[in-house]
């Protein structure tokens, strides 16, 4: 019996050899790579289609990647037949190649197939092919520089601003789909770490290939599989391959009116395996980072009407990166400073049941600012199972700050009291971080164990010295409150997190990972009074205002999750259980206070799936959950009373928050209609969020603010974008809109009432529309946009509704003999802020006119005016659980400036 079933095992095992050299003997594969004729690029995503001869009938299709590579593999069933290659992409004429194997290999490399682009008549003009202005593939959005159009001399930021979805917001960061980008790559390479401004203002658009963005998983995702919920948005640039071969130089140099100047400087080095940039840069123009030496539209970095104040800024920084065989290196260092004068103009409307509150306040300072930054990161390939990643980082800054102001505040139209102060500021802080990790896979199943390990210390010293006198008209009293406070903080933190990953049947794999986490924070604050008697600050501090406060925060982090990987779609579904504590206790009383204790147990469920409709269409949805630990100066239990009408109170009782976040993300990319649409979905809700409970003193007209949990607050946005070309591609149309509704809470209090449930209901709604026409002689674009805010608030039942139009033009010519003109024009209305004159409307002119020297257009000579009809304002609104708020800012105003900018390209060396 037993022999019988050996012989027919043995027999079995044979024919399944049988089969497989059966198989493996017909099977063949050929291999290449696609690139532009005229730039040497590689063309991502053509489709490659092999035929079989004479009746071109289908054996295999694909498409090339990112790097424009391609393999297709087939089983040829009639030896004998000849093979037609395919090679298409749009704005390409196709490429029919016969391709031939010989008999004796199984495998051919085709090399590099060239696609050239054409051209077509459109009526009389000219018109160029040219590649998409987008493409989606996969969870990656690719955008072709070369689609887009900016004035000579122009840096990555003016692109991205053009890119479907793209804005740089008022702070000055990049969004993509509305997700800020948190750090920029060149040829996927970190380029100054999480400063992604300093590509955006160095970078040179003439450079760039192209540009791809998408969300990359963390550095422990990438290597074991797992889904750790740390995506960040990236940006990574493609430069062009002439580029590649020597030193880039960039050297801007202008001066204008009112003793503007900007100077700039970049140095590029690129190699397949190395890079190098040096930059520097100084100017009084508000260009933070790096000098934009480009135009000055109204929606400029350097200028829109978000800007605060007059800034000075110098900057010089160092990028270098270099791959080993078996290491790679990235690494840069960068200083920034800045001297910032800021006058401004504050009005706040508190929510005071049906009472009126008004606080108006006008402020004058300078702030001095210098920072440090230094990054690297080491990833070393140990074996080829084993991967080793260290990411060290260090950051210091110091500033100063003198300050004067005037505030004044009113009670149902009454005069209640008036404040004049001043006061200045000096701090200095350094934070180091450190991350480990190391990695290993146990089998090519996809079992792999990753250990990682971070550690960060942190001290900061602040001395203030605060200046005030306060009238208050009801009890006809005044007074003065002169203090000097010493505030210094320090502290440390670890996270050790441990991971395993173990196949299972059907292509899943189980996953587990735990982590610990412990912070340990330490405030002093000691606060002395003004001794008229001595005529100096007392040498013993106010017991009352001053302490010494610690606080230990830990969290453990349990995730159990299955994954799957399949054609169609994959997932990782999973749990979270999150216990996390805080002890918090005073140690400047005799005995020390009791610690205070507070715990709380996070459970929360973990999804992750993506479906794929089609080759360039797919669906994400996501649902996760993450806690946060409270601000150390809000648990702090001490009375802050440097502004006597606003107070505040630190409350050792808050309990750490936890946000559940719910994303829902759709892209599609229609290759003949070079249409691309991506759709986004975010419902936020947060669980013992950190809100503000406020006082106010009816007799005096100050208040008490104090932190505590609430639940309740929650946000839902959704955001959608269109982008497609028209008329044989001269006309594009673009349109993005976006919504968000918002939930805030909090507690408001009139005298020393109870409490009331303050709650904000906040309806934000934008869309953009942008019509361009282009030739080869000029390019010209109508835009239009709308702004809309509405918020109701429960205490004063208080509704506001606001309305942000923007419409105007952007011209773009081209000349004869090098020259180019360029002007924008924007009408600005606003309605419901009751404001007057240029801050309710406004006219933003800027023009400019620049023309190209030398064979190779390296010299550029370029005048520029910005805000020729002198209209420009600085205005921002916030609205939160307790007021409205609404400040002017001195803004940078009216000037010319004239530029010379020089790029050499030295090849070779």
């Amino acid at each position: 019996m037993y022999s019988f079933q050996y012989r027919l095992i043995s027999c079995y095992v044979l024919l399944l050899i049988s089969l497989a050299v059966y198989a493996q003997s017909g099977k063949e594969s050929f291999a290449g790579r696609v690139v532009d004729t005229e730039t040497y690029q590689p063309v991502s995503f053509a489709t490659i289609r092999l035929l079989s001869l004479p009746d071109s009938t289908l054996l295999v299709g694909g498409a090339t990647d990112i790097n424009g590579k391609f393999q297709l593999s087939f089983i040829r069933k009639t030896p004998n037949k000849s093979l037609l290659l395919h090679v298409s992409f749009v704005g390409y004429k196709p490429v029919y190649q016969l391709v031939f194997n010989s008999q004796k290999t199984v495998s051919a490399h085709l090399g590099d197939i060239s696609l050239t682009p054409e051209s077509y008549a459109l009526d009389e003009t000219v018109v160029v092919g040219q590649a998409p202005m987008v493409i989606t593939e996969g969870d990656t959005t690719v955008f072709n520089a070369s689609a887009y159009r900016t004035p000579e001399g122009s840096m990555l930021e003016e692109l991205v601003k053009q890119l479907p979805g793209g804005e740089i917001d008022a702070d000055g960061k990049l969004l993509i789909h509305g997700k800020e980008v948190k750090k920029i790559l060149v040829d996927g390479k970190e380029f100054f770490s999480d400063d992604p401004k300093a590509a955006l203002k160095n970078l040179p658009v003439e450079m760039v290939e192209k540009l791809k963005a998408y969300e990359r998983q963390s550095d422990l995702a990438r290597l074991t599989g797992i889904d750790d919920g740390e995506e960040e948005m990236i940006l990574d640039l493609s430069v062009k391959k002439g580029m590649k071969q020597g030193w880039l130089e960039n050297f801007m140099g202008g001066y204008g009116s009112k003793d503007r100047y900007e100077v700039a400087n970049t140095l590029n080095r690129f190699r397949d395996n190395s890079q190098l940039t040096v930059i520097g840069n100084l100017n009084n123009t508000n260009n933070q980072g790096f000098s934009e030496i480009q135009k000055e539209s109204s929606s400029s970095t350097g200028n829109i009407r978000n800007r605060m104040g007059l800034t000075t800024s110098r900057s010089l920084g160092v990028n270098a990166t270099y791959d080993w065989k078996r290491v790679k290196l990235r690494s840069n260092i960068q200083y920034i400073g800045t001297d910032r004068l800021e006058d401004s103009r504050t009005t706040v409307d508190n929510y005071i049941r049906k009472d009126k509150s008004i606080t108006r306040s006008t402020n004058n300072s300078r702030t001095e600012n210098n920072n440090l930054v230094a990054n690297a990161f080491l990833e070393w390939k140990m074996d080829s199972v084993t991967t080793l990643i260290f990411r060290p980082q260090y950051r210091f800054s110091a500033n100063g700050r003198e300050n004067k102001g005037f505030q004044e505040g009113w009670g149902n139209d009454v005069l209640l009291n008036e404040k004049v102060s001043s006061g200045s500021n000096h701090n200095s802080q350094y934070n180091v971080t450190m991350m480990l990790q190391l990695s290993r896979k146990l089998s090519q199943k996809g079992r792999n164990v990753a250990l990682k390990v971070d550690y960060g210390t942190n001290s900061s010293s602040n001395d203030r010295k605060n200046l005030s006198t306060t009238h208050y008209f009801k009890n006809d009293r005044e007074d003065s409150k002169n203090q000097k406070i010493e505030d210094d903080i320090d502290g440390y933190n670890y996270r050790v997190q441990l991971v395993y990953v173990e196949p299972l049947l059907w292509m899943h794999h189980l996953q587990l990972r735990y982590s610990y986490q412990y912070k340990v924070n330490n405030s002093d604050r000691f606060v002395y009074d003004w001794n008229e008697d001595l005529g100096e600050f007392t040498p013993d501090y106010d017991e009352s205002a001053s302490n010494q406060f610690e606080n230990q925060y830990s969290n453990h982090l349990l995730n159990l999750a299955v994954r799957t990987s399949r054609k169609k779609y994959n997932y990782n579904v999973g749990v979270d259980l999150e216990p996390q504590k805080s002890v918090s206790h005073s140690l400047l009383s005799d005995p020390p206070e009791e610690p205070l204790k507070r715990s709380v147990l996070n459970f929360s469920p973990t999804v992750n799936f993506r479906y794929k409709f089609s080759k360039r269409t797919r669906l994400q949805i996501v649902y996760r959950g993450k806690g946060r630990q409270p601000n150390v100066r809000d648990l702090q239990p001490v009375e802050d009373r440097t502004n006597p009408l606003n107070i505040r109170i630190g409350n050792p009782a808050l309990k750490p928050s936890y946000t559940n976040t719910f994303t829902l993300n759709f892209n599609s990319y229609h290759t003949k209609r070079q249409r691309n649409i991506v759709a986004s979905l975010l419902v936020e809700n947060t669980v013992n969020s950190v809100t503000n409970q406020v006082t106010y003193d009816e007799e005096t007209g100050g208040r008490v603010t104090t932190p505590m949990n609430m639940n309740g607050n929650w946000r839902a946005l959704g955001s959608f974008s269109l982008n497609t070309p028209f008329r044989n591609r001269s006309w594009i149309f673009r349109t993005y809109s976006y919504v968000q509704s918002r939930n805030q809470n909090g507690y408001t209090t009139l005298n020393r009432e109870e409490p009331m449930k303050s709650t904000v209901e906040h309806l934000t709604a934008r869309e953009r529309l942008q019509l361009t026409y282009r030739t080869r002689q000029v390019e010209i674009t109508g835009f239009a946009g709308l702004l809309y805010n509405n918020s109701y608030n429960n205490v004063g039942e208080k509704r506001t509704e606001t309305y942000d139009y923007q419409i105007g033009t952007q011209l773009q010519l081209y000349l004869p003999w090098g020259v180019e003109l360029y002007t924008d024009l924007t009408y600005f209305i606003r309605e419901g802020y009751d404001y007057e004159g240029n801050a309710r409307e406004n006219f933003m002119w800027n023009s400019q006119l620049s023309k190209a020297f030398l064979k190779k257009k390296q010299l550029l000579i370029r005048f520029k005016i910005y805000d020729i009809l002198h209209q420009d304002i600085s205005l921002v609104r916030t609205i939160t659980p307790s007021a409205i708020r609404d400040v002017d800012y001195n803004a940078l105003g009216a000037y010319f400036m004239v530029h010379v900018i020089l790029r050499l390209n030295l090849m070779g060396h």
